[in-house]
């Protein structure tokens, strides 16, 4: 058989399964659903389901708007006629208690939920494989389990109809049939669809130069096994950083293999103080665009030689690219869209902030920053979807010791309230700290103090006493001296703002802040999501 011939078998083999899964499995899952679910009663059936399980499967978007107008028609009543595949199989699955899987089921299981399972993975395979060929082997395994699954589902009639498309001769016409069967019932605009090709075409590409850490097997792992679920809420997490999921030193001189010269390589391996760092993937990458930098003083001080390049961003003429970065620390390492909307009048106000405080050689408006955040993308930003962030979190905490470095008062003025209560340490404390936290000498104090009342007055009240310094009792010694000078006890309301920070209190077991609130007269009986007080809370941590 010449190579041309073999090509255009294997070619009509992906025709034929295509032909199946679209064609021939529908009508036959659907003789299924009128025995489920009466013609004559299903808009009933879906009536009162509408709002115990269909809407939440429409928040999910399990369902998608164009198959919601189907169930729910203006005129008339909904008919199994109109619904795709996709929707019979979801119905039968929510609404009928059938186990449909996502996952293929074993060959000797022959139960309805196996073969709706069955059809529901190959009608994706197909729909979403970028290969129109199949081998002669496979094509037999996948026609045996689909055409046993119709037959089944749709009774023997069906027997004869995949027997005679089997052996149907095929013409190219059937693909692009198919083609337009997936966007019809795309229910994503053409555009974004093209947006989210080319994103994944790009996600393919970086696929390639991934490499297979010990952590990567182990969620492959749990993802394929025939028993994987999906769950909302997931009972195991894997944590990255621990002894067991960690990079190890051949994991690593493979990563860097991928963005290091083999003389790069061989002077990080004769110094095993060059990949001690968590981040050492990120550094890699960075690296890429530092190839004047010295390999051993990179990787052995990364902090120090980004904070150099920010230090030559601040230095420039033009402080424009640091005066950008600058929101991202404001913003807590989220800005988005909207608030870069070019009618956004808080994100004037901090511009015009940003302009008093950087030298630029033209006035920062919402336009100029974000055309050089699309400049810092790649090699300090990234988008996901409608959000900008740091490429990485340990480059945001890079940035936010920078800018606590060398802006401080524009921090405590403008900074959003998680990332006061998060990143800053009294030296006066006398505490261990991580070298990218922000350290308030003791001038510096009061000014930290009124930045917490000011956020207690502005409704951030339970984010103030949720201070990662709290966990130290010198710096509760002087929280509670400062608040109290501030607060007076008749000032009830600043904790009125919907959930009282006592909760918070009495859960890290701070007795000595849990008596300055009640001398506030908060409400001793508040309770939390789950019905909870203060005194169960109390009770249960020993306090």
């Amino acid at each position: 058989m010449s190579d041309g011939t073999k090509e255009n078998d294997q070619e009509n083999n992906h025709l034929r399964i295509a032909n199946l899964v679209f064609k021939v499995a529908p009508p036959a899952v659907r003789v299924y659903f009128d025995k489920q679910f009466n013609p004559g009663g299903l808009q009933t059936v879906l009536n009162q389901n509408r709002f115990k399980a269909l809407n939440s499967l429409k928040s999910k978007r399990i369902i998608n708007q164009n198959q919601w107008d189907l169930l729910f028609p203006s005129v008339g009543a909904a008919s199994s006629i109109s619904f795709d595949l996709t929707l019979m199989i979801c119905l039968l699955r929510n609404l009928a208690n059938i186990k449909v899987g996502d996952t293929l089921p074993r060959n000797t299981d022959d139960s309805i939920g196996a073969d709706l399972t069955r059809i529901k993975y190959y009608r994706n395979k197909v729909a979403h494989s970028d290969h129109k060929t199949m081998s002669e082997e496979e094509f037999n395994s996948q026609w045996e389990a689909i055409s046993t699954a119709i037959t089944r589902l749709g009774g023997e009639k069906f027997k004869a109809i995949c027997r005679d498309l089997q052996s149907y001769k095929l013409d190219k016409e059937i693909l692009v049939e198919i083609k337009n069967l997936n966007v019809t019932r795309n229910p994503i605009p053409k555009g974004l669809q093209e947006v989210h090709d080319e994103k994944l075409k790009e996600w393919r590409d970086e696929v390639k130069d991934v490499v297979e850490t010990t952590a990567i097997k182990a969620l492959a792992e749990i993802a394929t096994t025939q028993n994987f679920h999906r769950f909302n809420i997931s009972a195991e997490s894997i944590n990255l950083m621990c002894d067991k999921y960690a990079l190890n030193d051949e994991e690593k001189y493979l990563i860097a293999e991928k963005y290091l010269s083999s003389g790069q390589m061989q002077t990080l391996k004769e110094d095993k103080k060059l990949i001690q760092f968590d981040c050492f993937p990120l550094l890699c990458r960075l690296f890429l665009s530092k190839s004047s930098c010295d390999i051993v003083k990179f990787f052995s001080s990364p902090v120090e030689i980004i904070k150099d390049d920010l230090l030559s961003l601040m230095e420039e003429d033009d402080q424009t690219a640091i005066a950008t970065l600058s929101l991202f620390v404001l913003y807590n390492n989220c800005v988005t869209d909207e608030d870069l909307h070019l009618h956004n009048k808080a994100m004037k106000d901090i511009l015009n902030n940003l302009s008093n405080t950087f030298l630029t050689s033209q006035q920062l408006s919402i336009a100029v920053v974000r055309n050089q955040i699309e400049s810092l993308k790649n090699s300090y930003v990234k988008k996901t979807r409608n959000k900008y962030r740091v490429i990485h979190d340990k480059l945001f905490d890079i940035l936010a010791s920078f800018y606590g470095e060398h802006s401080k008062d524009l921090l405590l003025d403008l900074c959003r309230a998680e990332f006061i209560r998060d990143r800053f340490q009294f030296e006066s404390i006398e505490e261990d700290m991580d070298e990218c936290i922000i350290k308030i000498n003791k001038n510096q104090e009061n000014q930290y103090f009124d930045r917490l009342y000011k956020d207690i007055v502005n409704g951030f009240g339970c984010t103030v006493f949720t201070n990662r310094q709290l966990q130290f009792e010198s710096f509760r010694c002087k929280f509670i001296a400062n608040i109290q000078r501030r607060i007076s006890s008749n000032k009830t309301s600043l904790f009125c703002s919907g959930e009282s920070p006592l909760l918070d209190v009495v859960k890290k077991g701070h007795y000595d802040i849990v008596e300055m609130l009640l001398e506030f007269n908060l409400d001793v009986n508040v309770r939390d999501k789950m019905g909870r007080t203060s005194l169960l809370s109390c009770g249960r941590g020993s306090y």
